[in-house]
């Protein structure tokens, strides 16, 4: 049965997606309601979205008909579920019950959900589970019927720059400065990766040898939160990481890293300037 399904949703969405004039075929087999775009997303909402921020999600159906046809949906609650994760209270959110509906003559239909940034967690994300539980006319199908939308504030830097020099500062004296690239981590906010974060010629200068150049050079992680406040954190084991700050004017970031390469404890403070 299973096999079948997934045959019929292949034939049916082979339809949505194609790019004759010709009339749709209605397919006049069983009518299942499902997701159309996975099981999970991401809802950044935004603080200048005075109304709040809107998040549409797709719904799909394997026929088509000639009137409109409504769903529902249940917020499943954390009693529900044993995942280990922050389940949105009602207030933070919003789901447009007129949304509800696959209009006439189409497959696709759309939840809407509002939220706005001041109801959202300082920090981290709160996450929503929409269950697809009955369609007018049809069934759900199982498979894809429990949507989880993550909620957080955000809070994207435009125009972020990715070319940065770096100026480490240790043992009250400056260190060799440096040219690091700033990457962005896929589906994540102000989030990038650097190839080091005080220097690939740090430890050389720091020791006095030279045979060191290149080596250690802290690589990690460096994350902007919504507040300004920044974190590094080291890819490996002695790269202990950071915190700090961002300046949203003048786009500079200071970072003071800790370390665990060195017998002796010490601190760096690293200057990262834009480049032109």
């Amino acid at each position: 049965m299973k096999k079948i399904i997934a045959l019929l949703l292949f034939a049916n969405l082979s339809l949505l997606t194609s790019c004759s004039d010709a009339d749709p075929e209605i397919y006049n087999g069983e009518t299942l309601a499902y997701y159309t775009d996975g099981v999970s997303s991401k809802f950044p909402v935004k603080e200048d979205d005075t109304n709040g921020s809107q998040k549409l999600i797709q719904v799909g159906v394997t026929t088509s008909s000639t009137a409109d046809r409504s769903f529902q949906i249940e917020i499943l609650a954390d009693d529900d579920l044993t995942d280990d994760i922050v389940y949105a209270d009602p207030s933070q959110y919003t789901i447009d019950q007129a949304s509800l509906v696959i209009p006439a003559n189409s497959f696709l239909g759309e939840i809407k959900m509002i939220a706005l940034y001041d109801d959202m967690p300082a920090e981290g994300s709160v996450f929503v589970k929409l269950k697809l539980t009955q369609i007018d006319g049809g069934s759900i199908l199982q498979d894809d019927n429990i949507y989880t939308v993550e909620l957080f504030r955000s809070c994207l830097i435009e125009n972020f720059p990715n070319s940065f020099t770096g100026f480490p500062f240790a043992f009250g004296e400056s260190a060799p400065s440096f040219q690091v690239n700033f990457i962005p981590v896929s589906g994540l906010e102000n989030t990038f990766t650097i190839a080091s974060a005080w220097g690939p010629n740090f430890v050389a200068w720091a020791t006095g040898d030279s045979s060191y150049a290149g080596q250690f050079p802290y690589a990690g992680t460096l994350i902007i939160n919504c507040d300004n406040t920044v974190e590094v954190i080291g890819a490996d084991s002695w790269a202990t990481g950071g915190t700090g700050s961002y300046d949203a004017v003048s786009g500079q970031i200071v970072v003071e890293l800790t370390q665990a390469l060195f017998s002796s404890p010490f601190t760096v403070v690293t200057t990262f300037v834009p480049n032109p």
